[in-house]
């Protein structure tokens, strides 16, 4: 069985240093792998600087890749250029406060606003820089840009000084042509009303229909149109899987991972390492169960108590550890990073991991080992904490238990649907409900509310179309 790849040591385990990111030290990285490419957060471990500095570590890639010193390859991975250009001298080193250069700008990515207006997200530590319409140039929602900013009485204004790399690649709308012209208009308030399309037209495809482009050329100057290649019809206007479709294009949502992140998470196996486990606190005796609603797509926690002498209780609540399949600058990392969490759909989940960690070996799976962290809680009578401690262990779901479920064998509810699971766990979800009380009275007497709100679920046909 594989073991999956090896976890990070050395300079990822040690504390970061203030290092500070230039041409030098980006070539001295990627040198040590040439002629290999090595992925962005590879070069970000290498320099050994905080992996919230990977937009210093990518500008300074985007800057030798202008001045040919190196070559950028699919997947967001880099390596040196074979023919690279004369360099000019290189600008100062960017300061810990996120200045790149010695005329005050900073850099961060810019959100545009549908009345007109932008901010600009930096990395400096200070407030979000607002950008007025005027002084947006030619940069457009997504870019990733360098703006002058100065204190205002509400933060920071700024003006924009150049666009270091531009965000958005794939756009909506609706195609339309006259005479020989032929031009989208997009759906995003955030993107020009009107982009123009260039290339030849996929056949079948015709005017009014909604369809997907590819950005090829970006305004240079204000007053410049952005140019797109139509790539396909996304499908009837209105539909509900259309509606879908151009909101992953809008947000930038990919459902595909690439090849070197699938990979990764292959080699992980099917099966926990036993060596791992032999590392581990065993929990496996323990009835652990996981209880979430009947529509749930991730079962990634688990809960377990018993009763003490004095009315008191032992409590423990593990989660999947997944962490330990996604060592620090990683393929896998990088995409988790990019992606921040899963995204649930009507019909789909589009998971933040690939399939072979999200759905196994990083889901508490019933009656399968599975590696998590947990935290273990003496409580008392009225539920004060007495003691607590953290576990790295090994544990087996015993079941997967609905809310409803869970109800029904607490004779909470007179539903008449009966979950043979709940009921064989009937006497761990005594004891679990107890806890809740005890917790739920300890809140109210510190003067907590209590808002129940509805719940909205979408329901949908076997088309996929919402029907309630």
């Amino acid at each position: 069985m594989m073991q999956g790849p090896p976890r990070p040591e050395g300079p990822m385990r040690r504390e970061m240093k203030d290092i500070q990111i230039g041409r030098d030290s980006v070539l001295k990285a990627l040198r040590t792998r040439a002629p290999r490419a090595m992925h962005l957060m590879e070069v970000v471990t290498a320099l050994e600087v905080p992996k919230s500095r990977r937009d210093e570590v990518r500008d300074v890639l985007e800057e030798l890749r202008g001045l040919s010193m190196v070559k950028e390859m699919p997947g967001n991975r880099f390596r040196l250029g074979e023919k690279p250009k004369k360099a000019a001298p290189p600008p100062p080193e960017a300061k810990a406060s996120g200045t790149r250069d010695g005329d005050g700008g900073v850099s961060g990515w810019l959100t545009i606003h549908p009345r007109g207006f932008g901010f600009v997200a930096v990395e400096d530590g200070g407030p979000d820089v607002f950008v007025p319409g005027s002084k947006l140039k030619h940069a457009m929602h997504g870019d990733r840009v360098r703006v002058h900013a100065q204190p205002s009485t509400k933060g920071r204004d700024g003006e924009v000084i150049d666009v270091v790399r531009h965000g958005v690649k794939r756009v909506s709308g609706v195609l339309q042509t006259k005479r020989k012209q032929s031009w989208l208009e997009t759906s995003d308030p955030r993107l020009p009303e009107r982009i123009e399309v260039t290339g030849t037209i996929p056949l079948g495809i015709e005017p009014g229909e909604e369809v997907v482009a590819l950005i090829e050329s970006w305004p240079k100057y204000e007053g410049d149109q952005m140019q797109a290649r139509v790539l396909s019809a996304l499908g009837p206007k209105g539909s509900a899987a259309v509606e879908i479709e151009k909101i992953k294009i809008r947000e930038g949502i990919e459902e595909e991972f690439t090849e070197e992140v699938l990979a990764e998470a292959q080699a992980w196996g099917s099966e926990v390492s036993k060596d791992e486990i032999a590392n581990r606190e065993d929990l496996r005796d323990l009835e652990l169960c996981t209880i979430d609603p009947p529509t749930a797509r991730d079962h990634d926690d688990a809960v377990w108590a018993e009763r003490l002498d004095g009315g008191g209780f032992r409590v423990i609540v593990a989660i999947a550890d997944v962490s330990y399949y996604v060592p620090e600058g990683s393929s896998l990392d990088s995409a988790a990073l990019e992606r921040a969490t899963s995204i649930y759909l009507p019909d789909r989940v589009i998971p933040m991991l690939p399939h072979e960690l999200s759905s196994n070996l990083a889901s508490l799976v019933p009656d399968e080992d599975r590696l998590c962290m947990a935290v273990e809680v003496e409580l008392g009578a009225k539920g004060a904490i007495k003691k607590h401690r953290f576990i790295e262990g090994v544990m087996r779901s015993r079941a997967r238990i609905s809310y409803q479920g869970a109800a029904r064998a607490l004779r909470l509810s007179e539903q008449p649907a009966v979950q043979h699971e709940a009921e064989e766990k009937r006497d761990l979800l005594t004891v679990l409900y107890d806890v809740s009380q005890v917790l739920r009275a300890k809140r109210r007497r510190r003067g907590s509310l209590d808002f129940d709100l509805p719940e909205p679920e979408i329901v949908i046909d076997d088309k996929g179309e919402p029907i309630d």
